[in-house]
């Protein structure tokens, strides 16, 4: 927006050059960061040729021949140009002065190797310059001159330009400060095609070939326009006939600045200059539902920790990356947009000073280079050359005592070619492994630590570095020690017409229990099943094992690994009766009702019926007639099931059938 620096008090820093200092604890040299690595510092006098100045916007270009990298940089005097292809020794080539005078506002954008540079100096019109001189060979500083010039228009506040589509759309010039559009599919003869003014002043936009879900506007050229107190969507295809698809205002407006769309075209992404300062909010991200171009919505907002004003942001894969003054460059990630949740996952604060509500510190940012080095401006110290370096680890859930415990590596933004993968402060007498030494960016990792059982329960760090000859990344890894498992508790038995139902408190981290009972007084446990789940905590047992009017004691021990077995100790015990001889023959007359198979005897293939009144599935558990679990068959949800039993030998059988609430039926049937 148009503001009076004069207000302003600036700090600037001497104009030395600051080599690569990587990201550790939090800082990068004075320099608070978390994720994100100092490569190079050059200050404003040496961008300005010997005396300083103050910056604003920044763009980006790569020679498509060479791959050479270069930042253009906007200063109050004109546009620098500095050479990144070695971004820990960046050249300053020279600079173009501005067209008239000197201005706080100036914006720069690329197309077909050629910069476009609009200014608020009054006359200003469009510098063009081809960016191919830049890889001449240069002895000093340099003073360029224009290439082309456009003076369609006077002072502009922003260029925007659609590289798909070969137009540049000047705005806060005239059409009421709304879109004038400018054909410069040939760079060097520029041409004026038509003007937007429904919706008056525009202070930035981005205009897309769109490819989102709104099928109707698929392949159309869209700009999505920040209008001051709306986001616009204007239809942009016909230059003669431009016009407005759905505007939209939102709570809190004070003044409504600069936006990027995400890759998908879901999503837009903006921010308020104003409401930070103006209302006492904090840092606030406003995330837009674009799906439908004709009935866009506000689907949620970012709130950062901090309050400083927010300026310009743009979206490269799964990140946004935020130029928010005071605050540095923010970077949030975009993998849950679609619930209006972001997460801010790297910042480098270029503005040590504080992180109040003033227009200090970063003006804006360029993330599109394919070395993954981010440009950022800053208005009163100058460019600064990072690079964000994002690593997921995640530990695989394991709380078994004294067993291996394994990490997922991905290296997903940041490092380049072969990633060499290190560990430093394990704990003592630990071993590890990875999965490969040697990895690069996208692919996952397995490191495994070994030899857990010499540490006491309780939390360790260590750090895991991935290397990529340029940056030494360091993560911090968190390193959990269980504790030995708790003894299952609380017993509890219960009594239904066909078994007993066990219960217990579940034990955290187990994943099996096994069961064992006796007839009280004796010495031999009968009856052992192991059976899996997510921390069980119940069981029943078929009475057709048990004997009448008898009382048995039983016990529970669970395990959170089967291989090697790692359990619990065994519990105490818990006793229960079976019921008189009478009671057992009326229940297997009731049973007859509820389950039965055919044919009996039966040799390849038995045919099971069953009935559980309202239940919608059940689990069916085949015994030999020592108490042997033989099969099981979880979650049938067919009233009739045929069952293969050639691996069965002769002999009888019992089947259980469980609708999972502890009511249980069970009959024998017999094999030939």
């Amino acid at each position: 927006m148009r503001r009076i620096y004069s207000l302003i008090t600036f700090c600037v820093i001497s104009a030395s050059l600051i080599s690569q200092t990587l990201c550790e604890n939090g800082v990068a040299g004075s320099f608070e960061c978390h994720n994100t690595h100092l490569l190079s510092h050059v200050s404003t006098s040496d961008l300005n040729g010997g005396s300083s100045t103050e910056l604003n916007d920044i763009w980006g270009w790569t020679d498509p021949n060479s791959g050479r990298e270069f930042a253009l940089v906007g200063l109050r005097t004109g546009t620098a140009f500095v050479e990144m292809t070695d971004p820990t020794n960046p050249i300053v080539i020279g600079k173009l002065p501005t067209h008239t005078s000197n201005s706080t506002w100036r914006d720069v954008k690329v197309y077909q190797n050629h910069a476009f540079i609009g200014s608020e100096a009054g006359g200003h019109g469009m510098q063009i310059f081809d960016l191919t001189q830049l890889l001449s060979s240069f002895s000093g500083y340099q003073t360029f001159t224009n290439t082309a010039h456009y003076a369609g228009f006077g002072d502009s506040h922003n260029i925007v330009i659609n590289e798909e589509s070969g137009f540049a759309y000047g705005v806060g010039a005239d059409f009421s400060g709304g879109l004038h559009v400018v054909d410069i599919s040939d760079p060097l003869n520029p041409s004026l095609e038509g003007g937007f003014s429904d919706d008056g002043y525009t202070h930035d936009a981005q205009v897309v070939i769109y490819n989102g879900p709104d099928t109707t506007h698929v392949g159309e050229e869209i700009a999505f326009a920040c209008n001051e107190n709306t986001l616009t969507v204007v239809h942009v295809t016909d230059k003669s006939d431009m016009y407005e698809l759905d505007k939209k205002t939102y709570a809190g407006e004070r003044y409504t600045h600069q936006g990027w769309l995400t890759e998908d075209h879901k999503y837009f992404l903006m921010d308020d200059e104003l409401d930070e300062l103006q209302l006492g909010v904090k840092t606030t991200t406003f995330i837009w539902d674009v799906q439908d171009l004709e009935n866009i919505q506000l689907i949620g907002t970012f709130v950062s920790d901090l309050s400083c004003i927010d300026h310009n942001q743009y979206v490269k894969d799964d990140w946004v990356y935020q130029s928010n003054y005071t605050g540095g460059l923010r970077i949030l990630s975009l993998k849950d947009v679609a619930n209006a949740n972001l997460e801010e996952v790297g910042f480098f604060d270029t503005y040590p000073a504080n992180n109040g509500t003033n227009f200090n510190g970063t003006w804006s940012n360029y993330p599109f280079f394919n070395s993954q080095n981010v440009i950022v401006s800053d208005i009163n110290s100058g460019l600064y050359i990072v690079r964000p370096v994002f690593v997921t680890v995640s530990a695989v859930e394991n709380n078994c005592p004294g067993l291996d415990i394994e990490y997922s590596v991905l290296p997903e933004r940041g490092l380049n070619g072969a990633i060499n993968l290190s560990l430093e402060n394990l704990p003592a007498g630990l071993t590890f492994e990875f999965s490969e030494v040697t990895t690069t960016q996208g692919d996952e990792v397995i490191l495994t630590i070994g030899n857990t059982s010499i540490l006491a329960s309780g939390s360790y760090t260590f750090n895991l570095i991935l290397d990529d000859g340029l940056i030494a990344h360091r993560e911090e890894i968190s390193l959990e020690i269980p504790g030995n498992l708790s003894t299952p508790e609380n017993l509890s038995s219960s009594l239904d017409i066909s078994s007993v139902n066990l219960q217990w408190d579940p034990v955290p981290g187990t994943i099996a229990c096994k069961i064992r009972g006796r007839e009280v007084g004796t010495s031999l446990f009968q009856h052992t099943p192991i059976f899996f789940g997510t921390e069980p905590s119940s069981y029943s047992v078929s009475t057709n094992f048990l004997q009448p009017e008898t009382t048995y004691e039983w016990q529970v021990i669970c395990g959170c690994s089967v291989s090697p077995i790692v359990a619990s100790p065994w519990s105490g015990f818990d006793t229960f009766t079976t019921p008189g001889e009478s009671e057992f023959s009326s229940k297997e007359i009731q049973l007859q009702d509820e389950l039965n198979f055919y044919p009996i005897p039966a040799q390849n293939l038995i045919t099971l019926q069953w009935n559980l009144g309202e239940t919608q599935q059940a689990n069916l558990e085949i015994y030999d007639m020592e108490g042997r679990l033989i099969d099981r068959y979880n979650q049938i949800t067919k009233k009739t099931l045929e069952i293969n039993i050639e691996h069965l030998t002769k002999g009888i059988y019992f089947a259980r059938l469980s609708d999972g609430a502890l009511k249980a039926i069970g009959t024998r049937f017999i094999v030939e």
